[in-house]
């Protein structure tokens, strides 16, 4: 009986816990990654997974979630010309786009380690 109760318990606080954490309602926008530097030595690819950070624009706020490491970000204009850049640090969550801007623009972030960095689009 003990056992059924503390079962129960168990069900209905693991319900309640998903049901409390309901995320962004943003849109998102969706990032690649790419190799930033090649590898001199070993395999050309390493084994480990890639984590994607997950990016939302709120105009003018980007919100950034499992960053993972200090990265710069940057956006760039159909040009290639970097019009907007700031390094962020790993516990950064927003960063508030300048309200000057507005179009379309590329989105790169660029962790300070790994070999990947990760690019999307921007419609601001």
């Amino acid at each position: 009986m003990r056992k059924l109760i503390i079962a129960a318990l168990l069900l209905i606080g693991s319900a309640n816990v998903t049901y409390a954490y309901q995320g962004i309602d943003l849109p998102a926008i969706t990032l690649q990654a790419r190799i930033k530097k090649p590898l001199t030595n070993g395999l050309p690819f390493p084994k480990n997974p890639i984590t994607i950070p997950e990016v939302y624009l709120d105009d003018p706020t980007l919100y950034i979630e499992n960053i993972g490491d200090a990265a710069t970000i940057e956006l760039t204009d159909e040009n290639g010309i970097v019009v907007y850049s700031s390094y962020v640090s790993a516990s950064t969550t927003a960063v508030i786009l300048p309200s000057t801007l507005s179009g379309v623009y590329d989105l790169r972030i660029i962790p300070d380690t790994g070999i990947y960095e990760f690019y999307g689009v921007v419609n601001l």
